[in-house]
């Protein structure tokens, strides 16, 4: 009887644990490692801009695993202060706490925003976050909404990229925003009229592939291009918008196989990489000509161009970036004439030259690849910076393989380099580690002082005649180096 009496003891014992097990199995998810599904990362509310604007989105929120789960948290990362209000499972309120969710089921998290589009101290786009907390994790879903009247320009999914329409024309009545990437692809041409405010948002910017973009600024009504926030502390803050691809950084204006580009009088700050330029569309045709143009205070690269690019210009700023001003890479062909490239970077340590022309790269399995540098010329332009004083620190790099075989000169110009650049077969009437005295430098104003060593040193250019100002440069006698006249 004893040994029957220990067999039904132990049944059971197991009939218990099973019960229980089977019990936690429809209890509630404690799986540190567990994450929610929700119906999009990112929830875009149109505002009515004409009046105060009210609009209601509904997020669906996914319990995939086969137990209940608890919602820590459910909250708006603003609080009260936030122009958006959420409503779980029909309960209003910024924070919510133990939300339940039945497994394999799911419950709606209604959003709605209310703003006034007509308070100019509003930002562009005004953004919040939804914040779940479950099981220790963090996860959240992104807000924005528009909060000025504005033409927006919004292409968030990289793999269904939505190009503007050919001969599209953003004119100045209102701004224009960009959320995404404003792609102008293949063929097709976007124009840009004088005056016209582009504002952009964080890892957003113009993407012309195999397209034409025509930026048609004049002498005080320029384009400019800028962040998309307004508030005070945003005024010269550097790396506020620029695209960004699988991490990886790129011009907020970038041209891939562009035809025939054209910017003039446009003004672009405050970015990543101003401009970039990758290769060649059409042989002996410029992918971008680029004029009368100010890039300034980018957190890496002003222009860059790359992988053959064929660029000409004329009378630009390019100014106090993080790494350089100027950086020409991996071959090419330019043309570049009384362009100022001045890096007087105060927000960090530059350890990169202003300008670098270099024509090879490391490939990915440590070879070296070189291409051809071709039909270069560098005139009456100024290269130097504010590490130009550091012993082992050239604010101007040359930097070739194969040199016998490239082709490439600066003439006129004035430069900060260790370097022989005496050599009449690539330099031609340089003035090396001299000072350009600009104005005022580490505030902006790259104007020449009247003892600068770049007045009266460049040679006349001979379709030319006008400077960055509008200043009329001498006829016949010798001009200033650089975008600015000296008056």
């Amino acid at each position: 009887m004893k040994a029957n009496f220990g067999i039904y003891t132990i049944a059971l014992g197991l009939t218990i644990i099973t019960a229980f097990f089977s019990c936690r199995k429809d209890g509630i998810n404690e799986d540190s490692g567990f994450l929610l599904r929700f119906s999009a990362d990112t929830m875009l509310f149109d505002t009515v801009f004409t009046t105060v604007g009210s609009t209601t989105r509904a997020l669906k929120i996914y319990n995939d695993g086969n137990n209940r789960v608890s919602i820590d948290r459910i909250f708006l990362e603003n609080g009260q202060g936030s122009p958006y209000r959420i409503n779980v499972d029909g309960i209003p309120g910024v924070l919510h706490e133990n939300v339940e969710i039945a497994g394999n089921d799911s419950l709606y998290v209604f959003v709605e925003v209310t703003l006034d589009p007509n308070g100019g101290n509003l930002p562009f786009v005004v953004e919040d976050r939804i914040v779940f907390f479950t099981n220790g994790n963090e996860q959240s879903v992104h807000l924005a909404a528009w909060g000025q009247d504005a033409y927006f320009h919004v292409n968030l999914d990289l793999s269904a990229i939505q190009a503007l329409p050919d001969g599209d024309v953003w004119f100045n009545d209102k701004p224009h925003v960009i959320y995404g990437i404003a792609l102008v692809d293949s063929s097709n041409t976007l124009t840009i009229e004088a005056g016209a405010e582009i504002y952009v948002h964080g890892k957003s910017g113009i993407w012309v592939r195999k397209g034409t973009l025509i930026v048609n600024g004049q002498q005080g009504n320029e384009v400019v291009f800028r962040g998309d926030r307004l508030e005070p502390f945003y005024l010269d803050q550097p790396g506020q918008w620029g695209i960004q691809v699988f991490g990886i950084t790129l011009g907020g204006l970038w041209l891939t196989e562009s035809r025939d580009s054209r910017i003039n009088y446009a003004i672009l700050e405050n970015g990543l990489v101003g401009i970039q330029v990758d290769s060649l569309y059409e042989a002996g045709t410029p992918a971008l000509r680029i004029s009368n143009t100010i890039v300034r205070n980018m957190s890496a690269i002003g222009l860059y161009a790359n992988a053959g690019a064929y660029i000409t210009g004329h009378n630009n700023l390019i100014a106090n970036c993080g790494q350089a001003c100027g950086a020409f890479l991996n071959g090419g062909r330019y043309e570049i004439d009384y362009t100022t490239f001045a890096n007087y970077w105060t927000s960090g340590n530059r350890q990169s030259a202003c300008f670098v022309l270099r024509n090879y790269y490391e490939d990915a399995f440590g070879t070296i690849q070189i291409r051809p540098v071709e039909e270069t010329l560098f005139r009456n332009c100024i290269f130097y910076g504010g590490n130009a004083d550091l012993n082992d620190f050239d604010e101007f790099v040359v930097d070739m393989r194969e040199e016998e075989s490239q082709d490439y000169r600066f003439e006129y110009s004035l430069a900060d380099t260790d370097s022989d650049i005496n050599n009449g077969l690539r330099y031609l009437n340089m003035k090396n580690q001299q000072d350009p005295r600009f104005e005022s430098p580490y505030s902006g104003d790259f104007h020449l002082r009247s003892n600068s060593p770049a007045v009266d040193a460049g040679v006349p250019q001979g379709t030319v005649f006008s400077d960055l100002d509008g200043n009329f440069r001498p006829v016949g006698l010798a001009p200033d180096m650089g975008c600015y006249e000296r008056q």
